[in-house]
């Protein structure tokens, strides 16, 4: 990696789909016993972020728990978009919290990471940029451009995508 803090105007992107097992749960009763396959990022993929990322963090006890972590380390602040955020659809058709279970779900086998935008030619195909390092030194959620209150859930759920 390039430095361990994330810097002011660094874009932020995370690896695959947030809340992938929970749709899975939401729409199929089956996927209940795929929790234990072991799925995980290619080392390509990794060294691939590792080589132009100022920080990453895995996303094992959701998203806002490593942005939180992230901004705290790098003492700058975090700006992101629900609308942003890779989410299956059927997720957010099925589910009135999909942006709760996207946010706050331990997706062990995906990570979150910071980028100059210079950098961002660099991006893998399965990454989404979903906001951006900024002023204060918390994680401010928005949609349609309106700061929005997410209610912090306690209990996050840990789970791996399930393809």
């Amino acid at each position: 990696m390039n430095s361990s803090r994330a810097q002011h105007g660094d874009l932020i992107a995370v690896t695959g789909q947030l809340g992938c097992l929970i749709e899975k749960k939401v729409t199929s009763d089956k996927s209940l016993e795929s929790n234990n396959i072991d799925h995980f990022l290619p080392s390509s993929l990794i060294q691939k972020i590792q080589s132009f990322a100022n920080i990453s963090s895995d996303n094992s006890k959701g998203l806002m728990s490593s942005l939180r972590g992230v901004c705290q380390v790098s003492h700058v602040g975090a700006k992101i978009s629900l609308e942003q955020l890779p989410v299956n659809q059927q997720l957010k058709n099925d589910s009135p919290e999909w942006s709760s279970l996207a946010l706050f779900t331990g997706n062990v086998d995906q990570i979150c990471f910071t980028f100059t935008v210079n950098n961002l030619f660099k991006l893998p195909d399965n990454c989404t940029v979903i906001g951006q390092m900024g002023c204060g030194d918390q994680v401010r959620v928005f949609s349609n451009n309106q700061e929005v209150s997410i209610k912090d859930n306690q209990g996050v759920l840990h789970c791996k995508t399930v393809d």
